[in-house]
């Protein structure tokens, strides 16, 4: 059996969702999504056919992401040797799509369909970002890259039908992910370190899965959502707030008032344990998703200090201060 038929198939059909693959590698169908979807594929070389105006994000792993006729995405490879495949089947984009990271001598550009004569393809300067265009047809925006630094090497020109992307008839059936609705607000993407952002009285999305730690976030007031980053601090403020932990960890979170829900592991385990410092039991919830456990797999340790250790095989989810491990029970969880 190939690689991609052992895969965990995804699929992406609703609205303003935030899903997310885990580890493992996954081929993630996106084409019907009705847009404004944050798609997070987690590590391992994903696979993933895009829809329009989503956000994606690749994470660590060789992924390739497979344009359709939709566009308008914001794409996001991650971190390895990631393919963007900017036009499919001799067709191009209704709306450019934005590449956020590509990386010359390591990603690849490709178009399939268009022949092999790279002189169809114009790469232009648009102030700090380069623009992508085959017989002057927009095709994608490179953001932050040069375009002196781009040559034919950079691409793959391929014929119909010779650029990988799998045939969706053939993959098994799609298997449901984490998926969690309703995504509001103007998402803000917190990138870098050392640095301070509080928010106001709207219902804020707060993405700082790909900062590199030591900033602190105010949510204020609102019902926020975060998708955590590695070594922050984070203070949800009045509101439910909503506090997804991605692979990085390290951080350390106050919802504050509200009811609010602190996903400790989604579709994957953190590489570091999140601190969650004023954990309400009956008001507040721990969540976990995507992990295939139940509640009596987690290790509930009493820690000194009033502190109370969530573990599972082995490894640390959260700590929770000021909480005593004695009064954690599955209600206070969310398992999904």
């Amino acid at each position: 059996m190939d690689e991609e038929n052992m895969m965990q198939v995804i699929e992406v059909t609703e609205a303003a969702q935030l899903v997310f693959a885990g580890s493992g590698g996954a081929v993630i169908n996106a084409v019907d999504s009705d847009g404004s979807n944050r798609i997070d594929a987690g590590s391992g070389n994903d696979t993933v056919l895009t829809g329009a105006g989503d956000r994606i994000f690749g994470g660590t792993g060789d992924d390739r992401f497979f344009i359709q006729t939709g566009g308008n995405n914001r794409i996001t490879g991650g971190a390895g040797a990631d393919q963007f495949w900017i036009a499919n089947n001799g067709t191009v984009p209704i709306t450019p799509n934005r590449v956020t990271d590509f990386t010359p001598g390591e990603d690849v550009l490709g178009l399939e369909g268009f022949g092999t004569d790279f002189s169809a393809v114009a790469i232009a300067q648009q102030g700090a970002d380069t623009a992508v265009s085959v017989d002057g047809q927009a095709l994608a925006i490179l953001e932050g890259v040069e375009a002196s630094d781009l040559s034919e090497a950079n691409f793959a020109l391929v014929d119909e039908g010779a650029n990988g992307e799998p045939d969706l008839a053939a993959l098994p059936a799609a298997t449901p992910a984490p998926a969690f609705d309703t995504l509001t607000g103007i998402p803000f993407e917190v990138t870098g370190e050392g640095q301070q952002f509080a928010f106001g009285s709207a219902d804020d999305l707060i993405d700082a899965s790909g900062d590199t730690g030591a900033n602190l976030l105010r949510g204020r007031f609102g019902n926020d959502t975060f998708i955590l980053g590695r070594r922050d601090r984070i203070v949800g403020g009045g509101g439910d707030d909503r506090f997804f932990a991605s692979v990085g960890g390290n951080n350390r979170i106050a919802g504050n008032a509200g009811a609010d829900q602190f996903w400790i592991a989604v579709s994957d385990t953190p590489n570091r344990r999140n601190i969650i410092r004023d954990f309400t039991d009956g008001q507040d919830v721990i969540g976990i998703a995507g992990l295939g456990i139940t509640f009596g797999d987690l290790a509930i340790q009493q820690l000194s200090g009033n502190r109370t250790r969530i573990g599972l095989n082995g490894g640390v989810l959260a700590i929770l201060q000021n909480t005593e491990a004695s009064s954690l029970t599955a209600a206070d969880f969310a398992i999904v």
